[in-house]
Order: C-alpha cells, then sequence, then structure tokens
C-alpha cells in the first residue's frame, strides 16, 4: 500500500512536467506556425500590391493619352482660327463633321467657338447673328446673348457642332459666371488649355457628368509676345464638352474592371495654394463602376473589403485631378496564392502539436512511449505525405547542398520541377547545374559560391531547361546552415513559370503602353515595340510588315533581333521577301486580322524563309495591326523550336495592337490636322504661313549661295465679278483650275502658294537672270489667258504679277511680299500684264493701303454723307423725286472721289454694309422732309452688282421700311442693265420679290449694256434711265439723238417712264421735251444737294428753265463746286459733269 502510494506521489511530478513540456511545445511550435502564416501572407499581399500598382499605372498612362489625344483636337480647331481672319458658321460645320468626333473621339459631346463680343457691338452681333443663312436659310431670327441683360464684355457660344443635342446652349453667354469669366481672361493672358473647376451634371435620359475644356484664339495677323498684344488680338475661345462614362470606355477590360475600382476626384487648379478637396461626392467626376452596370451593386459592396489602395495625379487643362485606385488583394492573386499562407500554418499547427505529443510521451511510461512512439511515427508519415502533397500543389520543393562532395538531396516535388522522375538520378551539383539555362547560369554559380563562402542567403529567379526543351522559370532559394557542425546548404525551388509569364506579359504591355503614350514617331515607335517583344517574351527576332497596297502583299519594314545569334542572312531575306494573302503565318494573320499562335511552323511546305533561317528557330506568334477593316501590318516573332506559348500571350497581343492601331490613327489625323493648318482648304496649295515659312528658308539659301530669289504676287483679273455674278460656287471653280495651271506652269523647286481670296503667290529660285523669271511669268499668263470651262460656260480673264527679286527689293519676307503686291497693283492699275516693282510705286500704295484702312471706319465716324441730285417731271414742271449720291470727307486728305474708294470698297466688302447706311440714311431724310410738310417725292438709291447678289437684300429693304416709317411707294430702286441681263431669269424672280416690297424699280445707264428685249418686256421695272453717253453730244451727234429718241419710243411701248440723266444745256432740254422723256435730271437744272438745301429748293418749286434764261445756263457752266458721279460711281471717270 505505501508502496503504491509512493508510486502515486512520484507520478505527479513527473505528469506535471510532461505536461509543462508538452504545452510548451505546443505553444512555441503554434508562434512559430503563426509566424510563418504572417510571413506568408505579407508575402503574397505584397506580390498583390506590386501587381496592383503596376494595372493602376497603365490605366493612367491610358487615361492620360486618351485625354491628350482630345485636347488635340481642340488644338486643330485653334489652328482652324490662326488659318483665317474669321472661320464662318460653314467652315467651322465642315471641319468638325470631317473629323468625325462620334467614330474617333466617342467622348465628345461637342466642339464650340465662344465669340468675344463687346458691349457696344452686341446689337450689330446679335443681328449678324440672326441673319446668318450659310447654313440655315432661315437664319436665327429669334436668337439673342443669353442670359439677357448689360455687361461690359460677352462670351458668346457662336458655334455649336453637332447643333442638334446643343442648341439649347447656343448664344449663351460663357462669361455670364464669374468663375467661367476669370478663368476665360486667365486663358485669354495666357495664351493656355482650362478646364471646368466645376463639374458638369448633365441631366434627363443621358444623365452623366462632362467635362469643359477651352482654349484662347486670337487673330492671326496681330502680334502675341505680350499680354497686351494678346487682349488686342482675342477674339474668343474653342472649347469642347466631354462625356466622361464615354471617353473612359475601353481603358481597361471587364475583368479588370470587375477586380480593381478606380474613380476620378477634381482636386484644384494646377499650381494653386487652395488645400486639396477631400473625397466626396461633389468632387467625385467618374467612377469605373459606371462601366459594370449589370454588376453595379455587387461592385459597390467590395468597397468595405478594400485593402489594395493608390493615387495617382493628373493634370488636365490646367487643374490637378487624382485617380484612386482601390481592390482586395484576392483580387490580384490566384487561389494557389491564397491558400499557400494556411497550408504553411496547417502544417505547422500539425507539427506543433505532434511535437507536443512526442515531448508528452517521452516523459510518461515506457508502455505508453512504445505506443506514442508508433503513433508519432504514423502521424510523422502522414504529416511528410501531407507535406510533400502541399509541396506539389504549391509547386514548391525542397533541395541540399553538401559543399564538400557536391551531393544534393531533393525532394518528389524538385525531382518533378526539374523534369524528371523522382529517383531517375542521383542527384549532385552538377546534375542540378545542367537543368540551368545557359543565360542564367554564370548568375547561379555566383550566388552558390557566394552562399558558400559568406554564408548569405542566396535568393532568385531563374530558368530552367526540361529534358524534351520546355522551359519554366523558378524561384530557387539556399541557405546556410546556422549549425557550425554542418557546412549544408538548405534551400526551396518553386515553379513560378505561370506567375513570371504573367509578369513578362504585364512588363511587355506596359512597356508598349509607355511608348505609345510617349508620342514618338512611327518611324522610331515600331523598333522600340520589337525589341519590348524580343526581350520580353523570350524570342530571338521580331519582325513588322507593312502592307504594300499596290502589290497586295506583306513587305519588310523594322526589325529586331536578340544577340548572340547570327541572324543578319535572315534579315536580308526577309527585307527581299513579299508575303501574299494566307501564305505562311504572317499571311494568314493578314487574312484573319486576329493574332495567331502556333509554334510547329515547320508545317507549312510553301513558306520560303526557312532556308535564311537558323536550324532551331522557328515562327511563334503573329499580331496583325487593324484599325476597324484597314490594316496597318503584321508583327511576327520568331524563337526557339521549343518554345510553348505563354497563358494569356493571344490577349495581351490584341492589346498592343489595339494600342498601337490607336496610336497610328491619332498619328493620321495629326497629320492631317497639320496639313489643314498649312494647306489652303479649296485648292489644297500652300497657305500664307507655308509659303512665308518656305520663302524664309529660300532667302537663308540666297544668302548663302547668292542665286536667283523672286517673288511673284499674282491676282486674278475680274474675279470679284465673275464670283459676284455667277455666284461663290462658280468662283472656287475657277480659283481651283487657276492654281492647277499655276502650279503646272513651275519647275518642283519653286513654290505657289493661295493667299486668300484671288491672291496668289509664286517663289522662283535659282534661276541665272530675270529673263528667266520673265520666261515663266509670260507662260503663266498664257496659261490663265486660256478659256475657263466652269459649269458648261466659257469665260476668259487674264491675271496681274507683280514681281520682287532679291535682294533689289528686299531682303526679307515681309518686304518681298509687300513690294510684289505693290507692283501688282501698279500692273493692274496700268492694265499691264506684269510689273517689276519700283520704289517710286510706295507712294500710290501708300494712299491706296491708307484709303482702304480709313474707310473701314468712315460711316463710323461720320465722315460719309448724302447729296441728293433731284428729278424734273417735263409734263407737270414739278420735282418729282431725287436720287441720293455719296460723298467722303476724309480727315487728312479732304474729299475722296467715289472713282477712287468705291472700287476699294468692292474689293473689300464694305459695299455691303455701306449700301445699307445709305438705303437707311436716304430713306431717314425722305421721311424727314414729309415731316417738314412739303409734298412727298421718290428717292432713288443706287445698288452695286454685289449687294444685288446679297441674300440678305430683301430682308434689308424691309427692315430699313419698318425701321424708318417711309411709305414703300417713295423708294425707288435703281439696278444696271448689265446687272440684270448677267442671269436675266433669276434676276426676273428676284425683282419679283422686290417689287413686292411696293417699292418703284428702274434701270440705270440704260443702252449700254447687252439688253434682251425678249427679257426685258419681262422685267417688272418702271423706269429706264438713259445714260448719259447719249446725251452729251446731242444736238451735234445724229446717231445719239436717234439713238435717244428710239430708247424714248421704246420705254413707251413697254409702258415704261423714261429719265434722261446729265443734262446740261438748253438744247439737250428742249430735244428731249420735243421726244416726249418723262423726266431729266442734270446740272441744268440743279447739281447734288445737301438735304437741307433740297428742302428749300422744294419750298421754291423751281420752274423748269427755258432756252431763254441765259443767266441760268451761265451760272450752271461756271460753278465750280466739286461734282461727283453717282454713289457707285464710274471708274472710267469720264461722264461726271452730269452729276
Amino acid at each position: 500500500m505505501d508502496r503504491l502510494l509512493l508510486l502515486k506521489r512520484d507520478a505527479r511530478p513527473l505528469l506535471s512536467s510532461s505536461s509543462f513540456a508538452s504545452s510548451l511545445t505546443l505553444i512555441i511550435g503554434g508562434g512559430l506556425s503563426l509566424l510563418m502564416f504572417s510571413l506568408v501572407s505579407n508575402q503574397i499581399v505584397d506580390d498583390a500590391q506590386l501587381r496592383f500598382e503596376r494595372k493602376a499605372s497603365d490605366v493612367q498612362h491610358v487615361i492620360t493619352a486618351r485625354i491628350s489625344s482630345y485636347v488635340d483636337v481642340i488644338r486643330g480647331v485653334k489652328a482652324l482660327f490662326h488659318t483665317t481672319s474669321m472661320v464662318s458658321r460653314v467652315q467651322f460645320h465642315r471641319y468638325v463633321t470631317g473629323l468625325k468626333l462620334a467614330e474617333s473621339y466617342p467622348g465628345f459631346q461637342n466642339l464650340n467657338f465662344a465669340q468675344f463680343v463687346s458691349e457696344e457691338n452686341k446689337a450689330a452681333f446679335e443681328s449678324a447673328v440672326r441673319q446668318d443663312g450659310s447654313l440655315d436659310l432661315r437664319g436665327y431670327p429669334d436668337f439673342s446673348i443669353k442670359p439677357a441683360g448689360q455687361r461690359s464684355s460677352y462670351a458668346v457660344l457662336l458655334y455649336q457642332e453637332p447643333m442638334e443635342n446643343n442648341a439649347s446652349t447656343f448664344g449663351k453667354d460663357l462669361a455670364f459666371n464669374p468663375r467661367v469669366q476669370a478663368a476665360l481672361a486667365t486663358s485669354r493672358d495666357t495664351g493656355e488649355l482650362i478646364s471646368s473647376g466645376a463639374l458638369i451634371q448633365v441631366k434627363g435620359a443621358d444623365q452623366h457628368i462632362g467635362l469643359a475644356m477651352r482654349m484662347p484664339v486670337y487673330r492671326n495677323d496681330m502680334p502675341l509676345a505680350t499680354l497686351e498684344q494678346r487682349r488686342a488680338a482675342y477674339i474668343g475661345s474653342v472649347g469642347a464638352g466631354f462625356n466622361v462614362i464615354k471617353l473612359m470606355q475601353g481603358v481597361a477590360d471587364d475583368e479588370a474592371l470587375r477586380r480593381m475600382r478606380f474613380r476620378l476626384y477634381d482636386r484644384r487648379p494646377a499650381g494653386g495654394e487652395a488645400a486639396a478637396q477631400p473625397d466626396s461626392k461633389e468632387n467625385l467626376v467618374f467612377d469605373s463602376n459606371q462601366l459594370l452596370d449589370a454588376s453595379r451593386g455587387a461592385a459597390d459592396v467590395l468597397v468595405s473589403g478594400e485593402r489594395l489602395v493608390t493615387s495617382l495625379p493628373i493634370e488636365i487643362g490646367g487643374r490637378s485631378w487624382e485617380l484612386v485606385f482601390s481592390a482586395r488583394p484576392q483580387s490580384t492573386m490566384n487561389r494557389l496564392d491564397a491558400a499557400l499562407p494556411w497550408l504553411a500554418l496547417l502544417g505547422g499547427l500539425l507539427c506543433s502539436i505532434l511535437l507536443s505529443w512526442a515531448f508528452y510521451a517521452m516523459t510518461s511510461a515506457r508502455s505508453s512511449a512504445v505506443r506514442i512512439a508508433k503513433a508519432m511515427t504514423r502521424h510523422l508519415r502522414e504529416n511528410q505525405a501531407r507535406l510533400a502533397e502541399a509541396q506539389r500543389t504549391a509547386h514548391l520543393g525542397s533541395l541540399s547542398l553538401d559543399p564538400a562532395d557536391q551531393s544534393m538531396h531533393w525532394s518528389a516535388e524538385t525531382y518533378r520541377i526539374l523534369g524528371m522522375a523522382v529517383g531517375e538520378i542521383r542527384p549532385d551539383l552538377g546534375q542540378f547545374l545542367s537543368r540551368i539555362c545557359d543565360n542564367d547560369l554564370a548568375q547561379v554559380k555566383a550566388a552558390l559560391a557566394n552562399a558558400v563562402l559568406s554564408g548569405d542567403r542566396m535568393s532568385g529567379e531563374y530558368r530552367i531547361s526540361h529534358p524534351h526543351g520546355a522551359i519554366r522559370w523558378t524561384q530557387i532559394i539556399f541557405q546556410a546552415s546556422h549549425k557550425a557542425a554542418d557546412a549544408r546548404l538548405n534551400g526551396t525551388i518553386m515553379d513560378i513559370t505561370e506567375r513570371k509569364q504573367a509578369t513578362l506579359l504585364a512588363e511587355v504591355e506596359h512597356r508598349v503602353t509607355q511608348l505609345v503614350a510617349s508620342g514618338a514617331n512611327p518611324q522610331q515607335l515600331m523598333p522600340e515595340v520589337l525589341e519590348a517583344l524580343v526581350g520580353g517574351l523570350d524570342c530571338v527576332c521580331a519582325v513588322f510588315r507593312i502592307v504594300d497596297v499596290p502589290g497586295a502583299r506583306l513587305i519588310y519594314s523594322d526589325a529586331w533581333c536578340a544577340d548572340g545569334m547570327d541572324l543578319a542572312p535572315f534579315i536580308a531575306a526577309q527585307r527581299e521577301e513579299q508575303i501574299p494573302l494566307d501564305l505562311g503565318l504572317a499571311g494568314r494573320c493578314w487574312m484573319r486580322q486576329a493574332p495567331i499562335l502556333r509554334p510547329d511552323f515547320d508545317a507549312i511546305a510553301e513558306n520560303g524563309q526557312r532556308a535564311a533561317m537558323p536550324s532551331n528557330v522557328s515562327s511563334l506568334f503573329a499580331c496583325p495591326v487593324v484599325s476597324g477593316e484597314e490594316i496597318f501590318g503584321v508583327i511576327e516573332c520568331f524563337g526557339r523550336s521549343q518554345y510553348k506559348p505563354y497563358e494569356g500571350l493571344q490577349k495581351m497581343l490584341q492589346s498592343i495592337s489595339s494600342q498601337i492601331s490607336l496610336y497610328l490613327q491619332r498619328k493620321a489625323a495629326e497629320k492631317n490636322l497639320h496639313h489643314v493648318a498649312w494647306h489652303d482648304a479649296l485648292t489644297d496649295l500652300p497657305n500664307r504661313s507655308m509659303f512665308n515659312q518656305t520663302l524664309q528658308y529660300a532667302l537663308n539659301r540666297h544668302a548663302r549661295y547668292q542665286e536667283g530669289l523672286a517673288v511673284l504676287f499674282i491676282d486674278v483679273d475680274r474675279f470679284k465679278v465673275i464670283n459676284d455674278t455667277l455666284g461663290h460656287g462658280a468662283g472656287d471653280l475657277l480659283l481651283i483650275e487657276f492654281s492647277r495651271r499655276l502650279t503646272a506652269c513651275l519647275r518642283e523647286s519653286d513654290s505657289v502658294a493661295r493667299l486668300g481670296g484671288d491672291e496668289f503667290a509664286v517663289m522662283i529660285e535659282r534661276f541665272p537672270g530675270v529673263e528667266d523669271v520673265i520666261a515663266v511669268v509670260n507662260k503663266m499668263l498664257g496659261s490663265a489667258a486660256q478659256p475657263f470651262h466652269i459649269n458648261g460656260k466659257e469665260f476668259r480673264t487674264t491675271a496681274s504679277i507683280g514681281i520682287a527679286v532679291a535682294p533689289d527689293h528686299g531682303s526679307d519676307v515681309e518686304a518681298l511680299l509687300r513690294n510684289a503686291d505693290v507692283a501688282m497693283y501698279r500692273a493692274k492699275v496700268n492694265g499691264n500684264s506684269y510689273q517689276f516693282y519700283s520704289p517710286l510705286m510706295n507712294k500710290d500704295s501708300l494712299r491706296r493701303f491708307t484709303l482702304e484702312a480709313s474707310l473701314r471706319h468712315a460711316v463710323a465716324r461720320d465722315q460719309m454723307f448724302l447729296h441728293y441730285q433731284p428729278k424734273l417731271d417735263l409734263r407737270t414742271g414739278k420735282i418729282s423725286g431725287v436720287e441720293a449720291l455719296l460723298r467722303w470727307r476724309h480727315p487728312q486728305l479732304g474729299m475722296i472721289s467715289p472713282v477712287e474708294f468705291i472700287p476699294l470698297a468692292e474689293e473689300s466688302g464694305l459695299i455691303i454694309e455701306i449700301g445699307k447706311w445709305v438705303l437707311k440714311t436716304a430713306c431717314l431724310q425722305n421721311v424727314e422732309w414729309q415731316r417738314q410738310g412739303l409734298a412727298p417725292i421718290r428717292v432713288a438709291v443706287n445698288l452695286s452688282a454685289r449687294q444685288f447678289r446679297d441674300e440678305k437684300l430683301l430682308q434689308d429693304v424691309s427692315d430699313i421700311l419698318d425701321q424708318t416709317g417711309l411709305a414703300s411707294d417713295w423708294l425707288e430702286i435703281e439696278v444696271t442693265e448689265s446687272m440684270v441681263m448677267h442671269d436675266a431669269e433669276s434676276a426676273i424672280r428676284f425683282l419679283q420679290q422686290l417689287k413686292l416690297l411696293g417699292v418703284r424699280l428702274s434701270i440705270d445707264d440704260f443702252g449700254t449694256g447687252y439688253s434682251s428685249l425678249a427679257y426685258l418686256r419681262h422685267l417688272p421695272v418702271d423706269c429706264v434711265k438713259i445714260d448719259r453717253s447719249f446725251i452729251k453730244d446731242i444736238p451735234n451727234e445724229v446717231d445719239d439723238m436717234a439713238i435717244t429718241a428710239g430708247i424714248i419710243g421704246l420705254a413707251h411701248c413697254l409702258r415704261l417712264e423714261v429719265v434722261a440723266e446729265g443734262i446740261e444745256t438748253a438744247d439737250q432740254l428742249e430735244f428731249l421735251k420735243e421726244n416726249r422723256c418723262d423726266e431729266i435730271q442734270g446740272f441744268f437744272f440743279s447739281k447734288p444737294l445737301p438735304g437741307a438745301e433740297v428742302s428749300s429748293l422744294l419750298e421754291r418749286k423751281l420752274r423748269i428753265p427755258r432756252q431763254s434764261d441765259h443767266q441760268f445756263q451761265a451760272k450752271a457752266a461756271t460753278d465750280s463746286t466739286a461734282i461727283w458721279p453717282p454713289f457707285w460711281g464710274r471708274p472710267e471717270g469720264a461722264e461726271l459733269g452730269s452729276r
């Protein structure tokens, strides 16, 4: 009994010691297992973070590149405004339509132009827009600046494309918002792009957030060096609205969007001092969940579990934006990576439990120790089996190396990783190194040697070669034993092929994205893309072939080869190779327009590349560069015959194909924009900017080599007559044919450009003498003199050419062009076909330029006024009406003859506005006479050919009658015979519409044109005026008397009244009375008078002068008062005395 108690008492400490040891072992083992779990989890999360940040960077680069391409479109629109003084609505519409925004840039909502309008020009601006029928014949009668109200200036949305979806903003004043006004002012002063700070919330069915960007537009003929110059030249801004959702579509595929979420926030103006705004719905611009409508709810749930977050900045139009990317770590790792930490934890815990149990059994009774030993053995074997299975599942093998005899121990998984059966060979260092690829062998040897000598840890990623030739990526780790007596190296080897290939594919795609986003030219881009494919995909060579359209074959363009192989004969063969459709890997890729992966290239017998290709090299894959239905070329990569395509390779090839295609499209668009900016849209000749640049280069060469250089300034004679009478369409056709003829007369080394309107410039280089220039000029004049066939009609015209030769007539671009222009004008005035420049010409040219500049402001500055010449009714002896005649008193030059300033008004187009002023002023004066109680009379106003063809004339006449309150019966419109008969049918229709307004119509200068009686009897006119050329020689010229009498009789037969103008003698008066002329007009009766003197004349009711009134006749003959032709003037200046 005592012995039993003693045994029990002795057993208590034994049991206590066993429990403590086993518990301690379990705790330590569990702690180590948790530590291993933490380390492995952190490593996997770190890898996930790296992949996440790379993908985020890729998305950022794609978004940045896309926004840059959209900004380039805005710059192109700005360049369009730089080519001319003002872009019309039609030009803007045609240009934007040509961009095909919906197809090429789906993110655009609109492109627009906002014109700067001052308060004093507001009324004129609104009136001009309402009458603008260039796109819509109805014009915009309800147009007004919105919102209403008086402000110092306005930024009015004038052009909107497309107009259908943006009509509500037509006429909107952007400057009404103080923030927008300040931004526009900053853009105007700096010349830089701006973007909207406040987000644009677009409501309706297509609800989304939009952005706006704008760039300033300046006059192209004013300097922009200083702030004041930019403000003076500022005419408005071009801008665009973007649909952020459509802009973001395609920046990442659906799979990436489901794995990773990104949001774009508006932070603050770039470089501003304001603090960044916190993340909120107010400054949220875009959320990638908006692109996943079908799974929006699921994507939103992931927000609470997001642990991977990174932010990347973007600067857009002077504002700072921030891309915030987020994802769960599980979304960037595969199932094996997620399970590996738990496998390590499970194995460690199992080992800890077994060790704890072993300690417990060792301190227990011997019989228990035997049972425990058996159980431990069984559990240990099971654990080893699980560990082996875990290694196989994780592709992780263990190995050890004894540096002394170079023997090694490999686990079963190590054998499988190295491509051998378990136990197939006796492992040693030589067998291990034989599996390392040649490119990595030196690195492995050096790392092992360093680990043996220094005891440092060796870790790296290396390629191994299987016996059948397959290449696998592995991660090899060796660590020296911590036991001093043990010199072995223990380590692991993991198969990371899939992960490494995915990383390499991502790196290649990222590199291509960087190259495309860098904006390099295509000649630089393709070799760098080929280099990235060769280096990243373990190829030996890559070739890019382009499509030879005429031959329908693929031809060599670029190539890149890796170092270490002699592929010169192969590349030489590629330069000569022409691959047809469906032949070889490249030909089939071209036909299918999709990437093709096929390592067995030898199967195609018709391939002609084998002769020059090394025996162990084959074609691996081919990738087309396609945009829509257009294929630019094919990339073909070559590598070792044992090469196995990467998983995901085809998807990556499709991605880079799409990126390169978009890049090539963008470059083509940039090239087209550059061409538009430097060429004339009508003739496709270089424009003024390009000609000036070319001429500057030529001047530099001339200064160095002293070779001949001449500039020719060419103007098409009578072009405005053709343009005004036949329409702008016919004028355009004439300019196109004229430009072709000029080009055909020149050498390839010479240059021709259209400067604007009907003006051209030619530069001739490298000629021995001036006679060579004259020969070229005569050739051009002869070509221009040939008949032009336009719309089935034949026309003839001539050209006036001014010549300036360097350096005698100028040593810089401006001087040569200016002096050639002066010479051209002198040639036109003198009636010569060409004229060399002389310094004496500058005096006349200075006066012409001064007058033209002053003419633009003459009406606004009250320098123009009207005189009125009375008409006398020979039947009643009373004044029946007056004719309004224009006068111009220049503040410095005095009275200017209409012979001089009317042609300038015609050429510059100012005649339209001046004509409206004359019409309105004459009507107001007539109303004033009636208010004074004078008997109503008609006031006659002449129309020019250009005004007669103006589509707004009918509306202008109607508006002026309404505004002045003059009854239409008291307004008479005079048109010349040649204006009416040039296109009689159209003229009849137009005059009928004019007649419906109730005005009186007259044919002026009758008898000087080529009237057709068949048309004349259909004209809705009331009166004809006999030209002064038939009156001035009566009664001395019998023919003139017969013609005059015949005109009177013919007119009366057609029930028309007759007015004779230019009556200066009593004999002329008596002749007209005898032949029953209805009315007369001339100095014999009255000179043109100011409105006040006409009032006095009407009050006196002058009688008809008789032949006996010698005193009146003498006064008329000796009157020295200035005598002017009618309003539109007569350039010949021969018959001025009658008016």
